[in-house]
C-alpha cells in the first residue's frame, strides 16, 4: 500500500490502517445501538453515543498524526 495524498496531506501506510480501525469501531458503535433498539426497544442516549464514536481517535491521535504528512 502507497501512501495516500490528499490535497496537501500524504497519509503513510500506518495512518490509513488506524483511520479504517477507528472508521470499524465507529460502525461496530452504530450497529450496536441499531441492534440494541431492534431487539429489546432500548433507546442509547446520544450523550453516550458521542463519546464512544470519538474515543478511538483521542486514544489514537499521536498515532495517526505522527503519520500524516503536511506538504506547503
Amino acid at each position: 500500500m502507497k501512501s495516500l495524498k490528499i490535497g496537501k496531506l500524504t497519509f503513510n501506510k500506518k495512518a490509513i490502517l488506524v483511520l479504517t480501525f477507528c472508521f470499524f469501531l465507529n460502525g461496530v458503535v452504530i450497529g450496536a445501538s441499531a441492534a440494541a433498539k431492534q431487539l429489546d426497544d432500548i433507546s442509547i442516549s446520544i450523550f453516550i453515543l458521542m463519546p464512544l464514536m470519538f474515543l478511538p481517535y483521542v486514544l489514537l491521535r499521536k498515532r495517526i498524526s505522527r503519520n500524516i504528512e503536511a506538504i506547503n
